[in-house]
């Protein structure tokens, strides 16, 4: 059911499973794995991902992962771990910039 004056109430699996992957909301063991995969791939992110300059410890990708989860729960802005279906870490994406009366939102990854 829609709920358009409450974004909130709307029921947003949690999980999507796929054949090989599984999409999901990041939780805080995850925060690890995040700063490892953005230390490795750092120098290839950086001309199109300004925020990766940001990411100085692990500390700061376990503040991210609180936010991003905490977000979720408000329905302010939907990111996800992607992950191999044994549990390794592939990357994140996510949609973004919500406009819950259009129903319109952009997709990140």
């Amino acid at each position: 059911m829609w709920h358009m004056t409450s974004p909130i109430l709307i029921d947003i699996p949690e999980e999507v499973i796929g054949f090989r992957v599984l999409l999901r909301p990041y939780r805080p063991e995850d925060a690890a794995a995040l700063w490892e995969a953005i230390q490795e791939s750092r120098e290839h992110l950086a001309p199109w991902m300004p925020w990766v300059h940001d990411y100085h410890s692990l500390d700061v990708a376990r503040a991210y992962v609180a936010r991003a989860r905490a977000r979720w729960l408000l329905r302010e802005d939907l990111a996800v771990g992607i992950f191999r279906r044994d549990g390794g870490f592939l990357g994140g994406s996510g949609l973004h910039r919500m406009n819950w009366t259009l129903r319109t939102f952009e997709i990140g990854y």
